[in-house]
């Protein structure tokens, strides 16, 4: 009965905070979340292409998953934000209920009160990713802390036959390809297999294992290799292909470093007037956390030591009791540490005070089993003189999430608003698939003949930005790419190519200006209004393309036929960055 109420109580304080959030907070919204709630509502109204396409990225199939679970929350709730900030809160109340549970399986009430605590107020990264539905990193979070419960129920439990394995590497296989990251959790299983009964894996539980994770995993294979097996080169970046192995290394130890002492604090996005508030807050948070972690690590260590022999396949294996379960969050975070330090995944921003939350999305995986590792410190030393130290700990930690809870809060400027907005945008999936198409002049013909309407047009567009992108350099071959497009779609890829050549460019804007000017006559204008819109992508507005743009009236130099369907899309794009074209 105990049990029941202090679960009750816990996802009671975590939805009621996180949806306090939603209505007046600004920093738990953001773009990509239209992906997830787009794919939702393809799906629900047929769509043209199949499945697998709505895939957004080349080797991660989370969004594209979220987007199935999305379904019966837009089924209910309707295609608005409120339904896809309840599945990203499903998702966040999962992961702190399962670590809870972890904590009271392995380290008795005292560590699952401290854990659900830390979970009702953790850091402000914690509360910001946690209701953004992306279908990565947030996901990958709560998946890891299931694989490790039921890693604890299955490896150590010589009555769990190979089914019960299959179903576990089933999970785990689709995981991965969810998202590459999750493969940390994947090694930190085969990591503690190893230690338990390193026999048993080579036994009908590590077979059906296997048979359980190449059927998870087989939407990855499917997908890639359809795709030219695109995603194959993100696992050559992970094993330094792309910089060389001897690069790599070399690196290695100063980004393990930078990792320790600088990403993580600056990554828990505390919010404050002043950089040096921002600074104190964030190290004390960091420093109390690692303490917690260095107090477990202490109060196991015969238990780490055991386990660090039993690496050796000729020692004496280490047996799965309660410590050694403690310590395996502990195993992850080193785990994920390693791997990340070595790996060609970097911050999108190593800043203070950021509240971007794609800049630390690469190492958010970290903070979750950070709090789970200082609850059950908090249950390891409540037997011990170290009780209190513990427990005075996550006060100062929940004292700490609160201070940067508060920060993320703004009753002057509510937020609620945007819940009842629908939450898709048909634009941004089309345009998605034509740039990941657009190197493929075949598979771009093979698409465009099954759409029609606007998702034909956003495709175009899509198509465009890859050939700006790709050929910033050589302008006549991007427009030799367009040129196979019946004459009356042509605008919308040059629209898309002067997009791609102003977001994302490394050209200086000079070069980028004189390639314009060297555009054919017919073609320059569409390319101006396209260089407003990547400059508005890349937070340069202001750039004077934008005032070129603003002198172009669309309708007069469009094709008869998507003269109104051209207006409309190119007005679209530019209204988005708050940004008025010619009056239209």
């Amino acid at each position: 009965m105990k049990g029941a109420a202090l679960l009750a109580l816990l996802v009671l304080l975590v939805f009621a905070g996180r949806m306090l959030l939603l209505h007046y907070s600004e920093f738990v919204y953001d773009e990509e979340e239209y992906k997830t709630g787009s794919i939702a509502y393809l799906i629900m109204h047929g769509p043209p292409l199949p499945l697998l396409e709505y895939q957004p990225g080349d080797y991660e199939g989370g969004t594209l998953l979220f987007g199935l679970l999305m379904i019966p929350f837009f089924a209910v709730f309707g295609p608005n934000y409120l339904a896809l900030k309840l599945l990203a809160i499903a998702t966040t109340l999962v992961m702190a209920v399962v670590a809870a549970w972890f904590a009271r399986r392995h380290g008795g009430w005292a560590a699952a009160v401290a854990t659900g605590a830390l979970f009702v107020l953790p850091a402000p990264y914690i509360f910001q990713v946690g209701l953004l539905p992306w279908g990565n990193y947030a996901e990958n979070a709560m998946l890891t802390a299931v694989t490790l419960l039921l890693a604890s129920s299955l490896l150590a439990n010589r009555r769990r036959g190979p089914f019960a394995f299959l179903l576990f590497g089933l999970l785990l296989g689709l995981g991965v390809w969810m998202h590459y990251g999750f493969l940390v959790a994947v090694l930190t299983v085969a990591v503690l297999w190893w230690i338990i009964d390193f026999r048993s894996i080579f036994s009908q539980r590590g077979l059906g294992f296997a048979v359980g994770f190449a059927a998870g995993f087989s939407p990855w294979i499917v997908y890639n290799a359809t795709h030219n097996w695109w995603g194959v080169g993100r696992f050559a970046d992970a094993f330094g292909k792309s910089a060389g192995v001897g690069a790599r290394l070399s690196a290695f130890g100063r980004r393990f470093v930078l990792l320790w002492t600088e990403d993580l604090p600056a990554g828990l996005h505390f919010h404050a007037s002043s950089l040096a508030t921002v600074k104190a807050v964030s190290y004390f948070y960091y420093a109390v956390t690692l303490a917690l972690a260095a107090l477990l690590i202490v109060l196991t260590r015969s238990r780490l030591r055991t386990m660090a022999v039993a690496l050796w396949p000729r020692a004496r294996r280490a047996a799965a009791d309660a410590d050694f379960w403690l310590l395996a969050p502990v195993a992850y975070v080193a785990l994920y540490a390693l791997v990340y330090s070595y790996s060609d995944y970097g911050l999108f921003a190593r800043q203070w005070g950021s509240m971007d939350p794609e800049t630390h999305c690469h190492i958010f995986a970290l903070y979750p089993p950070l709090l789970l590792i200082g609850g059950l410190a908090v249950g390891r030393a409540w037997t011990t003189k170290w009780r209190w130290a513990g427990a005075a700990a996550v006060v100062a930690l929940v004292l700490g999430g609160g201070f940067g809870y508060a920060q993320m809060l703004s009753f002057s400027r509510p937020e609620s608003g945007r819940l009842s907005r629908a939450a898709y945008d048909l634009n941004v999936i089309y345009m998605e698939i034509g740039s990941k198409w657009g190197a493929d002049p075949q598979q771009v013909q093979r698409l465009e003949r099954q759409l029609s309407g606007p998702p034909l047009r956003a495709f175009l567009f899509g198509v465009g930005i890859k050939y700006g992108l790709d050929h910033a350099k050589s302008l006549a071959v991007a427009l030799d790419e367009c040129a196979v497009q019946p004459d009356h779609l042509l605008p919308y890829c040059w629209f898309g190519i002067g997009t791609g050549l102003y977001a994302g460019s490394t050209l200086p804007p000079e070069q980028l200006d004189a390639v314009l000017g060297n555009a054919p006559e017919r073609v320059r204008p569409w390319l101006v209004l396209g260089s407003c819109v990547g400059s508005i992508w890349t937070g340069h507005a202001e750039y004077h393309t934008c005032q070129d743009a603003a002198r172009i009236y669309v309708p007069a130099i469009a094709p008869p036929p998507e003269a109104r369907a051209l207006q409309v899309f190119v007005w679209g794009h530019l209204v988005m960055g708050q940004f008025r074209p010619a009056k239209q």
